[in-house]
């Protein structure tokens, strides 16, 4: 069994049985073993899991349903677990839920899962590191902007009119 905290410190079991299945299908409608591996060339897009990392929302209704019964026993309501999750919190409840989805299935169709959660995150590290890079060059384009237009202004400012004669 694996665990994540959240943005108020709360420690949360993250287990996947017959029985968390159930309750996710009844409360997030959500079958985590629909699809679990995906189909055909763009598995890893269209799998649970790819829905899962992909959508925080959907995250939290499922995550919510897993955690339901340790929820109850603190007393914690829906809204106030999921106003504590963000940033790191997020991040760590996708990967607990995610690998525990995985260790549900049996060796060999874990094998197959763990092969497409190791392409989903391939796929966000190298959607990331675009990101970073478009990123890093319109900060160089902007700054190169700037200077020109730094430069433009100092010569307004600088030079004397030509005479008209």
């Amino acid at each position: 069994m694996r665990t994540f905290k959240d943005n108020r410190d709360r420690e949360w079991p993250v287990s996947v049985t017959v029985s968390t299945i159930k309750r996710v299908r009844d409360l997030a409608k959500v079958d985590l073993l629909d699809d679990a591996a995906g189909k055909g060339k763009d598995a890893a897009e269209s799998s649970v899991f790819a829905r899962l990392a992909s959508d925080a929302v959907l995250l939290a209704d499922v995550l919510w349903a897993v955690v339901q019964p340790r929820a109850l026993e603190l007393n914690v309501a829906q809204a106030d677990f999921e106003d504590a999750l963000a940033g790191d919190a997020i991040d760590a409840a996708t990967t607990a839920l995610l690998e525990e989805l995985t260790d549900f299935y049996p060796p060999q169709r874990r094998r197959a899962l763990k092969l497409v959660l190791g392409k989903i995150k391939a796929a966000e590290v190298g959607m990331m590191a675009a990101v970073e890079k478009q990123v890093s060059e319109l900060e160089v384009d902007l700054t190169a902007d700037f200077q020109a237009a730094l430069k433009r202004i100092g010569a307004r400012s600088g030079s004397t009119p030509e005479s008209s004669g």
